[in-house]
């Protein structure tokens, strides 16, 4: 059986057309989304409802919070995150957004008898990093009470692949707003293997870039420079 794992699409409607045009070519057998779903891109209704029409279960990201919640605190005073804010639910609209604040925590799913949790950050918060260069120890406490033999997280937009406490922790990267210095569209396979066991694979994929951000420009989205500069490094805005 072959899961994909996608992430962190941003409102990135060509990165996310992109990857799942790669994973029909694969052949997956299910889809799972780890959230952040709509916020800081210029397509966050048409991403959100390509992953309904397609019946992709998601889970909750601390952006899609942001959305049906409010901004918190420290994030609401840096300069002009309300108003990127504010123009990505005009673009949602109440159902959208309501549809965001109801996606679960957590998602769990079973490949030929082997468990995956799917969450966003870590299994204890959404907001949490589980970054790829923890240790074990400083692992442990995130990992503590997991019973799933594997745990894909996004939210730090940075492919990852390792073993933990016995685990796979997996982090396919992000869809629609890569952190890691490659441009490309970016998600992760979870294939099983005969004997019980589970291979890992991440996959990049190109698209078109400036055909986002010429959509961005054609819908005045807020913070249009900082968000291109950061879309042609590779990294996070």
């Amino acid at each position: 059986m072959r899961l994909a794992v996608i992430a962190d699409i941003h409102g990135n409607l060509a990165a996310l057309e992109a990857v799942l045009a790669d994973i029909r070519r694969q052949g997956a057998d299910a889809v799972v989304c780890l959230g952040d779903v709509a916020f800081k891109g210029p397509q966050p209704a048409e991403c959100v409802d390509r992953l309904r029409q397609l019946g992709i279960p998601c889970v909750l990201g601390n952006t899609d919070r942001w959305l049906a919640r409010g901004l918190p605190e420290p994030v609401a005073a840096r300069p002009g995150m309300a108003e990127i804010l504010e123009w990505c639910r005009q673009q949602l609209g109440p159902e959208r957004i309501r549809w965001l604040g109801e996606l679960p925590f957590a998602h769990t799913l079973n490949l030929e008898g082997l468990t995956v949790r799917a969450v966003h950050g870590s299994p204890r918060s959404e907001d949490e990093f589980t970054f790829p260069w923890l240790t074990d120890e400083e692992l442990m406490p995130l990992l503590e009470g997991v019973a799933e033999a594997a745990v894909c997280v996004g939210h730090h937009h940075l492919p990852m692949v390792r073993r933990a406490m016995g685990k796979w922790l997996f982090g396919p990267g992000s869809v629609g707003m890569p952190g890691d210095g490659d441009t490309r569209a970016a998600y992760g396979l979870l294939v099983t293997a005969p004997g019980g066991g589970m291979e890992a694979r991440l996959v990049r994929v190109p698209y078109d870039l400036e055909a986002t951000l010429a959509v961005a420009a054609q819908r005045q989205m807020p913070g249009q420079a900082a968000y291109a500069e950061a879309l042609r490094a590779g990294r996070l805005a």
